[in-house]
């Protein structure tokens, strides 16, 4: 098999190396180097907002489901839920308030409600606004195609809560209906988000 070698192409040829359909990139090592499996789709930074509009970012052409993380999260009134809702309408999103049911364990134990009658998504309660008590969290949101399914947004968080105590809370929400879900929304029970970031990444469903 002959070799072509190409530690020099990106100075030569430009930063881009594309491989035709039906063959593959190998490392050094003879491994074959996979396509962008996880891809940064947006990065919000929070400013004193009252809601935060993560809209259109939903390809289910592309992507099979999506990772959220929420960073230092810091709300202006103490003690609050952290909430959001689906949306949908693409780019000119509309918010979703009505039929979320959830099941989820926390620090003392475990609740559901699956009855579908929740107007909103509040997977984390008591956060903190005092400085280093940020709420940070990961995610796993799978949207509906509009046809079949729930959608349902999965949230893992431990942060310090209003009382000073440690709170690990694992929900899932999930909205009943074949509504397409194409965003998310989040925002206080009470008050603005102070400060923070949002990623979204979407998870391939193909390899190279």
């Amino acid at each position: 098999m002959s070799q072509l070698n190409v530690n020099t192409i990106g100075a030569r040829t430009g930063t881009t190396i594309s491989v035709a359909s039906g063959h593959t990139l190998q490392d050094a090592n003879g491994k074959t180097i996979a396509g962008s499996k996880i891809v940064l789709l947006n990065t919000t930074t929070i400013s004193d907002d009252a809601t935060v509009s993560i809209d259109n970012f939903v390809d289910p052409n592309t992507y099979v489901y999506y990772k959220v993380i929420g960073e230092n999260i810091k709300p202006a009134t103490n003690g609050q839920q952290f909430r959001y809702y689906f949306r949908t309408g693409g780019a000119s999103g509309s918010d979703i308030t009505a039929n979320y049911s959830f099941s989820g364990t926390h620090t003392s134990g475990f609740e559901s409600s699956l009855t579908y009658g929740t107007g909103y998504g509040y997977p984390f309660s008591g956060v903190s606004n005092a400085s280093g008590e940020e709420l940070n969290f990961i995610g796993e949101f799978f949207p509906n195609n509009g046809s079949s399914g729930d959608a349902w947004f999965k949230t893992d968080g431990m942060y310090k809560n209003d009382s000073g105590n440690a709170n690990r809370r694992t929900y899932i929400w999930t909205h009943g209906g074949t509504t397409q879900v194409t965003g998310l929304k989040f925002f206080m029970g009470n008050g603005n988000l102070t400060s923070g970031k949002f990623y979204i990444y979407g998870v391939s469903k193909w390899v190279l």
